[in-house]
């Protein structure tokens, strides 16, 4: 379950990431997980937080693995620099001409996608070695406080990229207005330039409905933002997956685990206190 969290958090980071030539300079080879686990007593090489290193200025940066994949898709500054009039098919990976035409019609928020680019490179690692942190020092369980970070990460970066105005606008103008005519190169890197797989993405971009599929992820999203006690929708949403790994999921396993070592009498006494 972490794998598939922390490879979502990459693609989300990748897909609307820009990087400069220079950024990475002086990353040293020391990790402060690697020096914080060999501290506690952790085995640091099996644990998900060795993702942040700490350069020779002490800045954190994402570890060489992360930032390969901010690099492989070469987005170059293309989230900050890059509009529908410079627009080239050599300096773009993720935007084609049309979909940053669309998203600069909203000029309140045309600047979001570089806000979160900023965000996710500069501030990302610092808020998620420091939550990572803070969830390791309350919790043994690894899924628990990972949970727990990715809570506090998401919480952080709704409220510092206002992505409860632009975010859900921006997120809204690319489902209805950029996918259905979505031509940008990462498209064609995706499908290797066979002609055969762009097949079904034509037949989909041609029938799919996105003008409802954009209003549902706005309303969605729009929930998610929703004040509550406790700040966000969002605060709520993340404790209550927590809650549901602690109490329903976690608990099943360990129950089921004693089950399969009952005895037969024990099994049948189990089952129909379950029945």
């Amino acid at each position: 379950m972490k794998e598939q969290l922390f490879l979502l958090t990459v693609v989300l980071t990748v897909a609307m990431c820009k990087t400069g030539p220079g950024y990475y300079e002086n990353v040293t080879s020391v990790t402060v997980s690697e020096d914080y686990y060999a501290y506690s007593g952790h085995n640091y090489e099996e644990e998900w937080m060795y993702s942040v290193n700490l350069t020779e200025d002490g800045r954190y940066v994402w570890n060489e693995e992360v930032r390969g994949e901010f690099e492989r898709f070469n987005l170059v500054p293309e989230a900050c620099y890059v509009t529908s009039s410079n627009w080239t098919v050599y300096n773009s990976t993720v935007f084609d001409k049309h979909c940053l035409s669309v998203l600069e019609k909203d000029k309140e928020c045309a600047g979001f996608k570089c806000d979160l680019a900023q965000y996710l490179l500069n501030q990302g690692p610092v808020k998620f070695y420091k939550a990572a942190i803070n969830a390791n020092t309350n919790s043994e369980d690894e899924t628990a406080e990972f949970i727990s970070v990715l809570g506090e990460v998401a919480a952080d970066l709704f409220s510092r990229v206002d992505f409860c105005r632009c975010g859900i606008r921006t997120i809204k103008n690319l489902i209805q207005s950029c996918l259905p005519h979505y031509k940008a190169n990462l498209l064609h890197t995706l499908v290797r330039y066979n002609e055969e797989n762009y097949t079904p993405i034509s037949l989909v971009q041609g029938s799919f409905d996105f003008k409802a599929a954009g209003r549902f992820a706005s309303e969605l999203l729009e929930g998610i933002c929703q004040k509550t006690s406790s700040g966000i929708c969002l605060d709520d949403l993340f404790d209550m997956v927590g809650q549901l790994y602690e109490k329903v999921i976690k608990k099943t396993v360990q129950e089921y685990e004693e089950y399969e070592e009952m005895g037969p009498n024990q099994k049948k006494r189990a089952e129909e206190r379950c029945d």
